[in-house]
């Protein structure tokens, strides 16, 4: 029985995993003056689309399962496996849907968790994925590797054999660095400059200024002066007002010229900072400033090769381990299709595959299955 049937026992198909601390909801401010935790963090356009292009591209990245034969591998569509690694991992989630979510947690915890359910013989039947900010990695009196989560009911333990487990860098190999509380300075500067440009901006783009009288003016006539000039000339709405002052009063702004506070320049600096917290190119983040046309297919390359494989592999190694039955280790294996996303130009893919046909590497029906295209009709 796994831990969520020991839980909710009476009501066996209820899962309900939720965090019971406060666990990412509040943090500290940075030196930025800024709190930033995996929340907050994700208001940043380029984290967003850094860790959804990760996740995004691992997770529809095709999961196969192959046999190994005398004649080669071939792919194990008839097993088990298949249909758990390839097409559903549990009843709730796509593979799709499921490898996006533990990538997604992956990237910004550096940490991501799913629960291996197994039948009475052994075999894995659900992966279910489960929050990183509810599981705790620790030891227990014989010092294997347990996980703790944290459940509404309680704490629960499962063994370190029950859990899928991806992590980032780690300082001690059980659980990976936070991305987010790992680059808080950054992360919080980049939210810095955030609100600072709304201010800046909601504020008619004046810093501030002082209004000064020739005469004394009580609390209240200063409050209402203050509140008045706010209300007619602040934000974007009133910008370039013409001002009407009463007599006795004039306006000192306090300007500050973005080339001076090298706010644009410090916007686009971040963008490069982020994407290297997160191991992407900044094309992927839709920033353009130093990619060619030419470079373009090669940095989609290193993008799989440096960005995409590192996590590929931990993912295949995982499974290998803790999926594949030890009967069936060295004969079955799961492998992502990196080749799905890197997509030639139509005439190099029909060059590559007419060479292919010729040199006798691929028959045509191969090509055809791979353009779904009907095998060739005998005698056609």
């Amino acid at each position: 029985m796994n831990f969520i049937q020991r839980l909710f026992a009476k009501k066996p198909k209820t899962r309900d995993i939720t965090a019971t601390s406060f666990d990412g909801l509040f943090a500290a401010p940075v030196l930025s003056g800024v709190a930033v935790n995996e929340s907050s963090a994700l208001a940043l356009s380029t984290l967003w689309r850094a860790a959804r292009v990760v996740s995004e591209a691992i997770g529809t990245m095709p999961l196969k399962v192959y046999e190994n034969t005398t004649d080669g591998r071939i792919e194990a569509r008839n097993t088990d496996y298949w249909a758990l690694l390839h097409d559903e991992p549990n009843p709730e989630q796509s593979t799709v849907d499921f490898l996006t979510q533990m990538m997604w947690w992956a990237v910004l915890y550096g940490n991501a968790y799913a629960e291996i359910v197994r039948d009475g013989a052994g075999r894995v039947t659900h992966l279910y994925p489960i929050p990183p900010n509810v599981v705790t990695p620790g030891r227990n009196e014989s010092g294997q590797l347990v996980y703790e989560i944290n459940t509404k009911s309680g704490t629960i333990v499962l063994a370190g054999s029950e859990v899928l487990t991806i992590r980032g860098p780690s300082p001690d190999g059980t659980q990976g660095y936070r991305l987010v509380q790992t680059a808080r300075e950054s992360f919080g500067l980049s939210l810095a400059l955030d609100r600072f440009g709304s201010s800046y901006f909601g504020n008619s783009c004046l810093v501030g200024g002082v209004i000064r009288a020739t005469g004394a003016l009580s609390d209240t006539a200063r409050e209402n002066i203050r509140s008045g000039w706010v209300t007619t000339y602040g934000g974007v709405d009133n910008a370039f007002k013409i001002p009407v002052l009463e007599e006795g009063l004039d306006f000192q702004p306090f300007e500050l010229s973005n080339e001076s506070g090298q706010f644009v320049q410090s916007r686009q600096h971040q963008i490069y900072e982020i994407c290297r917290w997160v191991g992407v190119d900044p094309i992927f983040v839709f920033e353009y400033g130093r990619a060619t046309w030419n470079n373009a297919e090669a940095q989609t390359r290193n993008f799989l090769q440096f960005s995409l494989n590192p996590w590929l592999r931990k993912l295949e190694c995982e499974i290998s381990r803790k999926v594949i039955s030890p009967a069936d280790k060295g004969r079955i294996y799961a492998e992502f299709v990196r080749e799905a996303i890197i997509q030639m130009d139509t005439k190099t893919q029909h060059d590559v595959w007419a060479i292919g046909v010729d040199k006798g590497w691929y028959s045509k029906d191969e090509v055809r299955k791979w353009l779904n295209l009907p095998r060739i009709k005998e005698g056609a």
